[in-house]
């Protein structure tokens, strides 16, 4: 992995920045437990780790989307905030480039992902 690379988030994807109080709530939530270690490479906090977004902000735009989620999950319309500790994890600077221009992705593990199916089918 190349850590040398631009460690800014990519500007189309920039549309706000979290707040010291929603940092505040993710340290104090996460780092307990990881230091502020990369989730993926495991290094050492630092300015070469940064706050990730899972689910982007870019998708906050995209308002038939989001609607879509909080119907889905019971939600009240407008309710969803993508910049909760549920929703940010640490990463690399260079994974943090890569993820934001859609090179790599999380996914769960098999079993939840067979869960899920198999509340689909009950329905």
């Amino acid at each position: 992995m190349n850590h040398d690379l631009d460690d800014q988030t990519t500007s189309r994807f920039r549309t706000g920045t979290l707040t010291p109080k929603e940092k505040e709530r993710v340290d104090s939530a996460d780092a307990p437990f990881n230091q502020r270690r990369c989730l993926m490479e495991n290094y050492s906090h630092g300015p070469s780790v940064r706050y990730c977004h899972l689910m982007d902000s870019k998708n906050a735009r995209t308002k038939d989307l989001m609607a879509s989620l909080e119907w889905n999950w019971n939600m009240p319309y407008g309710a969803l905030n993508l910049n909760t500790r549920y929703n940010i994890f640490f990463a690399g600077a260079a994974l943090h480039l890569h993820y934001d221009n859609d090179s790599w992705g999380l996914l769960p593990e098999r079993s939840i992902i067979d869960y899920y199916y198999a509340r689909l089918d009950e329905e």
